[in-house]
């Protein structure tokens, strides 16, 4: 579990070097503008999507790749080698951290909901969609999936470690967009409604 302390530190530190009008004021020059990447994870018929997070894994099954790096300029660098969508995973409560993610070259961001509220999560939700980031929430229950729901997330995340997972399922609405992490029997989920895979 991360620190959160060190964490937003870290963050007033970013803050003091690049503030917020600043960082706003250079998506003018931005070469990034925000892919969507519904249209990446999707499912069509049954084809076999994952969502990747090592260059070693790039092949035609590849629909996104996630980032998990403190370091955000590194995203600038896989933007412009990348043809698909760019995720960023990390522990997002600010608003700065949604703007730095835009600026960077983030298509998408995957957010942590056990540390927000459902007051904070459908904030930080409806900035990142309004400055055209999609965002993925896990949801390992009923009210994980109940908060993910009504704070607008249309990419959902399902640990297939969950043995509740058929259930949790058959509750999300055909509109969104099902992911899922720790799964290997792929046919099978594919066939319950699956669309991509994290590969681990």
């Amino acid at each position: 579990m991360i620190d959160l302390k060190e964490h937003k530190k870290a963050l007033e530190k970013r803050k003091t070097i690049f503030p917020y009008d600043m960082l706003g004021r250079s998506l003018s020059a931005n070469p990034f503008f925000p892919r969507n990447i519904n249209t990446f994870l999707k499912r069509k018929n049954n084809e076999l999507k994952f969502i990747i997070n090592s260059f070693d894994d790039l092949d035609d099954k590849a629909c996104a790749f996630i980032l998990q790096d403190d370091d955000i300029q590194n995203f600038s660098q896989a933007r412009r080698y990348l043809k698909i969508p760019l995720i960023k995973q990390d522990y997002f409560y600010d608003e700065y951290q949604i703007l730095e993610a835009l600026v960077y070259g983030v298509d998408c961001i995957k957010l942590d909901i056990d540390i927000l509220s459902q007051k904070e999560l459908k904030k930080i939700t409806d900035f990142a969609l309004h400055l055209g980031l999609n965002v993925i929430a896990n949801a390992n229950n009923k009210s994980d999936l109940t908060k993910v729901i009504f704070a607008g997330i249309d990419l959902i995340n399902l640990d297939f470690k969950n043995e509740n997972i058929e259930k949790l399922i058959s509750l999300i609405p055909n509109s969104k967009i099902i992911l899922a992490s720790n799964a290997n029997d792929y046919e099978k989920l594919i066939n319950l409604g699956i669309d991509s895979f994290f590969k681990e």
